[in-house]
């Protein structure tokens, strides 16, 4: 199947499961190819200082102490016709939303099931989904599935992604691009 990466394509926007110590998952179960339509996306870089005094000094001394990075994405999924709203509602919401909970595994406790993303040619990267909120506006059409239940065309979703270092376990570092590399 070759490595996840290598399937995503510039002007797509992509997750895909990928496990600690077991790689990524099955093509046809675990990528989420969206259609959506970004409305924000913030990338934050947070570097960490520690201070410390010595004696005799009244300035302290400056320590880098680590750095973390998020990414706040915005985005709305909107159903054109039928098969797109059963596609929605039964495959890629619950399947995003699933990346939130742990992974069991017996004797071994739990962990958290990591990914790897691409929106558009800006960003990629490895890490975890830190919040994920579905947003369903009244004013929304709403379309009735089965004769039984009704369903929102549209589904605005908001979510922050905490990067780890990527999938080769390469850590991020001062002389490596910051942005998605041109590949």
């Amino acid at each position: 199947m070759g490595r996840p990466r290598s399937e995503f394509k510039k002007d797509q926007f992509y997750f895909w499961r990928y496990d600690p110590g077991k790689g990524a998952l099955s093509e046809n179960e675990w990528k989420l190819e969206f259609e959506a339509h970004i409305t924000s996306l913030s990338d934050a870089s947070n570097p960490n200082y520690s201070e410390y005094f010595d004696m005799g000094r009244a300035d302290p001394k400056v320590f880098y102490s680590g750095a973390n990075r998020t990414v706040n994405l915005s985005f709305f999924v909107a159903a054109m016709n039928k098969e797109e709203h059963k596609r929605n509602y039964e495959f890629l919401l619950p399947k995003l939303g699933s990346l939130t909970y742990p992974i069991y595994e017996q004797g071994n406790g739990y962990n958290s099931p990591h990914i790897l993303f691409q929106i558009g040619g800006l960003l990629s990267g490895y890490g975890v989904i830190t919040s994920l909120n579905y947003d369903w506006k009244p004013e929304y059409p709403w379309l009735l599935t089965d004769n039984t239940s009704l369903r929102p065309l549209y589904t605005d979703i908001t979510m922050t992604i905490k990067l780890l270092a990527n999938s080769r376990g390469q850590r991020p570092n001062a002389d490596k691009q910051y942005f998605t590399e041109n590949r």
